[in-house]
């Protein structure tokens, strides 16, 4: 294989496999986000706007950092997950507008997060994640965008904040990762809610457009 030596990572021989299938998409995607690009800190507030998939990544591993994690989300289900899975507040944002939510988390954080990640995409979501900062706080954009958003520069400016992208994680980048998950400290399994067969792949596609699930579907395919 092309270039094997330098793209295959190797896994701990004792990893739940359920934990190893996870680690290349959600896992490493939040964990350069939340961890390389915006500097996550133990103690420091972290909100998470999308509570999908990468979303209950980025607050798994933001608790396995020591940080004080938000999530926030339009499905109480998976706010249900997002509370499970360590979340300290969780936040439904149904029928609420932008001041409202900004402050409440600013009421929560004492003045706003230091961190702020969009796992979703969408323009209200950024704007969310941008305002619920305090100053020289740190912004990271994880979920793509089916348009290009408008962006409330004003307040980037007002506050000095920082934006920055984030985009996978190098494969040289994996060893801080694993270790977390070798020492106990992050279980990615936990956020697998269902295992299903090959076969129940259509309906499950159709549940998640529907947005009846939360958490991951883990899909087994048993040897003939």
């Amino acid at each position: 294989m092309r270039n094997a030596d330098v793209n295959l990572i190797e896994i701990p021989e004792n990893m739940d496999a359920a934990a190893a299938a996870l680690l290349g998409c959600r896992f490493a995607t939040a964990y350069r986000g939340i961890v390389h690009q915006a500097r996550l800190r133990a103690g420091e507030w972290m909100l998470v706007v999308g509570a999908g998939g990468v979303g209950l990544s980025c607050v798994m591993i933001g608790k396995a950092l020591g940080a004080r994690v938000i999530a926030v989300d339009v499905s109480s289900t998976a706010l249900e997950s997002a509370t499970r899975l360590g979340a300290d507040l969780a936040i439904d944002s149904r029928g609420r507008d932008l001041e409202d939510l900004v402050d409440e988390i600013a009421s929560v954080t004492g003045g706003g997060a230091q961190v702020s990640v969009d796992a979703l995409g969408r323009e209200e979501t950024l704007t969310l994640g941008i305002h619920s900062l305090r100053p020289r706080g740190r912004f990271v954009q994880i979920g793509l965008f089916a348009d290009e958003p408008r962006v409330p520069m004003s307040v980037v400016i007002a506050r000095e904040l920082e934006i920055r992208g984030s985009h996978g994680m190098p494969a040289g980048d994996y060893a801080d990762l694993l270790a977390l998950v070798e020492d106990g400290s992050l279980h990615p399994e936990a956020i697998v809610t269902r295992r299903i067969d090959l076969e129940d792949v259509p309906e499950a596609m159709g549940q998640m457009n529907r947005d009846e699930l939360a958490g991951v579907a883990l899909i087994e395919i048993s040897p003939r």
